[in-house]
Parts: structure tokens; sequence; C-alpha cells
């Protein structure tokens, strides 16, 4: 779920709150970058991601300027 369309998780929503602090109380015009933080799905197949999905990229960067990456759950396991 997301909060007004941003990330619910608490480290993110710490550094916001530090963030507005400083904007309010210290002179400081920073805001929260939320394009890069990572996200994470516990299921039985976990899913995360980081940054901007294939379709922004494309968008963004157009589909010769991308380099897509995907890998299998059990290419993670280690061999003991």
């Amino acid at each position: 779920m997301c909060l007004q369309g941003r990330p619910e998780l608490t480290p993110v929503a710490i550094k916001a709150g530090k963030l507005l602090a400083r904007r309010l109380f210290g002179n400081s015009a920073d805001l929260m970058d939320y394009q890069n933080v990572a996200t994470t799905v516990f299921t039985p197949l976990e899913y995360s991601c980081v940054g901007m999905s294939e379709e922004e990229a494309v968008q963004k960067y157009g589909e010769n300027e991308i380099e897509v990456s995907e890998a299998g759950h059990s290419e993670h396991i280690k061999n003991e």
C-alpha cells in the first residue's frame, strides 16, 4: 500500500519527516527523493524492485537505451 502515492516504509517516513523539519525550521529546501526506494513484497515468492519500472525507463530514455535484467528465485539459492 502507498500513502498518497508514496511507499509506507518506516525508514522512508523517518527521512521524509527529517527533511520536512529541516525545511520548516532549518532553512533547507531539500525534498524527499522517492525515485530509488527499494520495495520488497514478502510472500512465498518474494518480489523486490528499485527505481523505475521498465515502462517508465523506456518512456524516459527510449527502448534502445535501457538494459533489463531478470532473475528467477532458484538463481539466488546458495548450493551448500
